[in-house]
């Protein structure tokens, strides 16, 4: 009834299928009822600007079966993606999925074998190139659209 309207969800945060269900309900926000006044008016601030606030813990439950789940794939190669996704290197999808799992900078370095620094400029352009502003988002915008899947791309398991 009101597409306009921002949705901010209160729980304990115990259940890690809150996190999910909150997102797949419409909500912008997924906060710790016990959450101080300063954090609270934040994030209320950031979500009112049109993101969506999540805790980083629970970047992993939101595709429910962890890494499993959030490796959302486009059936159909020629599938409507969000501007970007196409533009998006084999590297930078096998990043997007280690991102999606809430995996740390650090771990995806050792991952890849190749420098945190490095890391850091991928995950830039990731970020970039799929017009969001932080992990937490790229984690959302995998449950949301998937991995793009296009002719001769793979991802990484």
């Amino acid at each position: 009834m009101f597409p306009q309207a921002r949705i901010v969800v209160l729980t304990d945060m115990r259940d890690p299928a809150t996190f999910r269900a909150a997102l797949e309900a419409g909500a912008q926000a997924c906060l710790d009822r016990v959450t101080g006044p300063e954090a609270l008016i934040k994030s209320l601030n950031v979500v009112m600007r049109g993101n969506i606030v999540m805790p980083m813990h629970a970047v992993p439950h939101l595709g429910g079966d962890g890494a499993q789940a959030v490796r959302l794939s486009v059936q159909n190669a020629g599938a409507e993606m969000p501007p970007g996704a196409r533009a998006l290197s084999n590297r930078e999808i096998e990043i997007l999925t280690c991102l999606a799992d809430g995996q740390s900078n650090k771990l995806i370095a050792r991952r890849f074998a190749i420098a945190e620094a490095t890391v850091k400029i991928h995950v830039k352009g990731i970020l970039r190139k799929i017009s969001v502003q932080n992990r937490t988002q790229a984690a959302v915008w995998v449950l949301k659209h998937g991995l793009p899947r296009l002719p001769g791309r793979s991802i990484a398991q």
